[in-house]
């Protein structure tokens, strides 16, 4: 098999609250997995270093798999599992405890008005539990994700503090849950 991580996009804005993107990608190593420690293309799944390997793309395009392609295969290979009700959660509830170790100093700093986009990346174990690898302060997005996550945080963020911006008459729509106000 091969190693993967998950990538989530969250945004942190202390007056509005910390939302999820609900959508998200795997990022697939481009080898197959090895106990060779050495063989960084079958440990690390960053694209920076998995484009350098012969074998990136061999398996999917850009070596993501977007998270309806992961639900599909769960319900075909992996019917006791299910992303939104097994791994979302956990993920959910490490981005809560992580944002709320660090809320007052947030709180403290922030200029009204003012939001942060992060890349939380995590691993899931064998029985199924989502650990917390690390978050990214200016995370990459797959090129297909680019456009509506940043129409996404437009329609999060800024519409509502400045209306007048908005493409529309009608109340912003967006991709975000909130996981705390």
């Amino acid at each position: 098999g091969f190693k993967f991580d998950m990538r989530i996009w969250v945004v942190v804005d202390v007056e509005l609250g910390v939302y999820q993107w609900n959508e998200g990608v795997l990022r697939v190593a481009a080898h197959p997995y090895s106990e060779d420690l050495e063989d960084t293309f079958s440990h690390l799944t960053n694209h920076c270093i998995a484009q350098q390997s012969d074998n990136y793309e061999c398996l999917i395009e850009g070596n993501e798999i977007f998270f309806d392609e992961f639900r599909t295969y769960l319900a075909q290979h992996v019917p006791d599992l299910s992303l939104d009700r097994d791994i979302l959660p956990q993920m959910r509830h490490q981005v809560y405890c992580t944002v709320e170790s660090v809320w007052a100093n947030l709180r403290a700093n922030n200029r009204p008005g003012g939001f942060q986009l992060l890349g939380f990346d995590f691993m899931i174990d064998s029985s199924h539990r989502v650990w917390l690898i690390e978050v990214n302060g200016a995370p990459a997005a797959a090129a297909r994700l680019t456009q509506p996550l940043a129409q996404d945080i437009l329609s999060l963020c800024l519409y509502p503090r400045f209306p007048w911006q908005q493409p529309s008459a009608s109340a912003p729509t967006h991709n975000f849950s909130l996981i705390a106000p």
